[in-house]
């Protein structure tokens, strides 16, 4: 099942994909995400788990993200090991 999402934690995951010359996540993009499992839910959100090497992100291309309307504002586009850089409120 693929995901279109924002990831906003775990960073010692993604750093550990980084280290292993994978994509860094970047706030602001969208992605599509395979290899998750759903731990639960409640009315307005879907909790899911990332299992290791099983988990895959893809960079959504431009003419796909032409067909989704944004759901937040992103500050600016910052890679999330350098979150510290960017004020959070």
């Amino acid at each position: 099942m693929n995901i279109l999402g924002r990831y906003i934690g775990q960073r010692d995951h993604v750093l550990r994909h980084k280290v292993r010359g994978q994509l860094e996540l970047v706030e602001g993009h969208a992605y599509t995400v395979a290899g998750l499992i759903p731990l639960n839910s409640d009315s307005e959100t879907i909790y899911l788990h990332a299992s290791g090497s099983t988990t895959t992100w893809q960079t959504l291309p431009s003419s796909a993200i032409a067909s989704f309307e944004p759901f937040f504002t992103a500050r600016k586009p910052v890679f999330l090991s350098n979150m510290g850089e960017v004020p959070l409120a």
